[in-house]
């Protein structure tokens, strides 16, 4: 039922969105969310040279893949050094995603045309 001030019912919620529904009413939920600690791994993006730098982790077992602004992979491999140069690709918006045992991390990288 929606009500006039346009909030939604609880019963709307859990019907719906069952999900966000235990998120929102559901007191016994835990409220903690196990996720990567991404302090373990930095990324600097520097514009200036295309290139993508991974500080404070062991590149070992480290993969990366690379995709385009719609989503299509362009690349993927293990790393090799403890960055990425993209200075290869034609300007334009992409997405490096790096993965290990499970957790990923993703950052934005943005082509500048050269001229």
């Amino acid at each position: 039922m929606i009500e006039t001030n346009g909030a939604h019912s609880e019963w709307f919620w859990k019907l719906e969105f069952p999900d966000a529904y235990r998120w929102l009413f559901d007191i016994e939920a835990s409220i903690s969310i196990h996720e990567p600690a991404q302090d373990e791994i930095l990324l600097y993006y520097d514009i200036l040279t295309a290139s993508l730098y991974i500080e404070r982790t062991d590149i070992e077992n480290l993969n990366y893949s690379l995709f385009d602004i719609n989503g299509r992979l362009l690349e993927a491999n293990q790393m090799q050094s403890d960055y990425l140069n993209f200075s290869n690709l034609r300007p334009g918006i992409y997405f490096v995603t790096l993965t290990r045992d499970g957790f990923a991390i993703t950052q934005k990288i943005i082509i500048l045309n050269d001229e």
